[in-house]
């Protein structure tokens, strides 16, 4: 019952924003800046360190799931399941006018198994890797000299993208010594991106024109984690932590067709075979990651990402280039506190920042993102499982050399069940 009960309140949570800021229209649109190349970089973050504005490579909690880290895995004594939904709604504004767009997706599945406890554990996931959702029309002229009919011809092109790049993971994390952690993981990246474009013109004489080009990928992944934590560094209670990721480059197979929609019928104009197959590379990523913990109540963390963006290979690849986000949080779980208090100390509570210098270079400018982030996690108080809820506020691009600035609004919801399992109880 404790399970459906949290269930329940997660979709709770995310029905009640759904209909409350958007409605199912809206609900397909993400950054504009997701035309570019194979989408815009999600980045593999757990839930909760999310709200603190960064991975959490540096930072285990026996009752949460990590993502980021493989090697975090080794120190699992419960088991773990985790998944959740996020919802976006970006504010582009430039120099033209302003529009407001909106996405409702999941974010992560992850599960936890301890093999050994505290010693080996092994994880399987699903998660994003880029999303590319956006919706764009331009207005255009062919004056009436060119279209010989000797008066102006009017007509809208317009493009819209969806689909994006997922890793299915399987992977283990070993403590080699007390206090040194390593991890690895293997995965399959795969997905589709389509891309649409349509001409509708003003006069009946000229018929639309519509096509899409659609794109195929699969590759396989390599990741690796190192953990290493110290108790009693400054303090008979505190904790220091370091955690280290590197992503290996990922080769795609890309294949690509183009269909349209011609008298009410899909029909295939290219196919693969003609269109040809094209190699896509995902750049080199790794990411380094400190947290110390003073007591059981307080937490502060920050970790660097890198991606080298300019090795990418693919489409647009010379508008990529290499990508930094730092971020730094806190986490202060009120629960632990050793004076009993009122409802407000049920809950953990995290806050964090993060800059991100972008992956992007657009007429001379970087796409770079600010970014303030709070969460609320709820826990059970008859067992490990919790509800985290995440909230952010940021800011994308700029008007400048006719771009686009982006206001960004967030809210994640992530629910996480936390059983110890396969455990024989005796009885005296």
């Amino acid at each position: 019952m404790n399970k459906i009960f949290f269930i329940a309140l997660a979709g709770f949570f995310i029905s009640v924003n759904v209909n409350a800021q958007v409605s199912e229209r809206q609900l397909n649109n993400g950054s504009i800046y997701s035309y570019l190349g194979i989408g815009s970089p999600s980045d593999i973050s757990s839930p909760f360190a999310a709200s603190m504005g960064i991975q959490g490579v540096a930072i285990h909690d026996s009752r949460l799931n990590n993502l980021a880290n493989p090697a975090i895995w080794s120190n699992s004594y419960f088991t773990n399941v985790s998944g959740g939904f996020s919802l976006r709604a970006y504010e582009a504004t430039n120099n033209m006018g302003s529009q407001t767009n909106a996405l409702l997706q999941p974010s992560h599945f992850q599960g936890v198994l301890p093999i050994d406890r505290e010693r080996i554990g092994v994880s399987l996931s699903l998660s994003p890797i880029t999303e590319s959702r956006y919706q764009t029309e331009i207005m255009k002229v062919i004056p009436g000299n060119q279209n010989n009919s000797g008066e102006d011809l009017s007509y809208s092109v317009q493009s819209v993208g969806t689909g994006g790049l997922n890793r299915l993971e399987l992977g283990f994390g070993i403590q080699l010594i007390e206090g040194i952690s390593f991890g690895y993981a293997p995965s399959l990246i795969f997905g589709v991106l389509e891309n649409s474009t349509s001409y509708e013109f003003d006069d009946s004489d000229y018929s639309n024109i519509n096509f899409s080009e659609i794109n195929s990928n699969y590759g396989f992944g390599n990741r690796f984690g190192l953990y290493l934590n110290r108790r009693s560094l400054l303090s008979s209670n505190d904790r220091a932590s370091l955690g280290i990721t590197f992503n290996l480059p990922v080769n795609l197979v890309s294949e690509s067709t183009v269909e349209s929609d011609i008298n009410q019928r899909r029909i295939e104009i290219i196919p693969s075979n003609e269109y040809g197959d094209q190699d896509v590379r995902i750049p080199m990523e790794g990411a380094v990651g400190l947290s110390y913990q003073f007591n059981q109540q307080w937490l502060i963390s920050t970790d660097v990402l890198y991606q080298n963006w300019s090795d990418y290979k693919g489409r647009n690849a010379e508008q990529f280039i290499d990508r930094m986000k730092v971020g730094i949080g806190t986490n202060y779980n009120a629960a632990r506190r050793s004076i009993p208090g009122g409802f407000f100390t049920r809950f953990n509570y995290r806050i964090g920042a993060s800059y991100d210098s972008g992956n992007l270079e657009i007429n001379n400018n970087n796409i770079q993102t600010y970014m303030i982030t709070a969460g609320l996690g709820i826990p059970s108080r008859r067992t490990g499982s919790s509800i985290d809820i995440n909230f952010d506020l940021g800011m994308r691009g700029t008007e400048a050399n006719e771009l686009i600035a982006e206001r960004i609004y967030g809210i994640r919801v992530s629910f996480n069940l936390s059983e110890l399992m396969f455990l024989q109880r005796r009885l005296d």
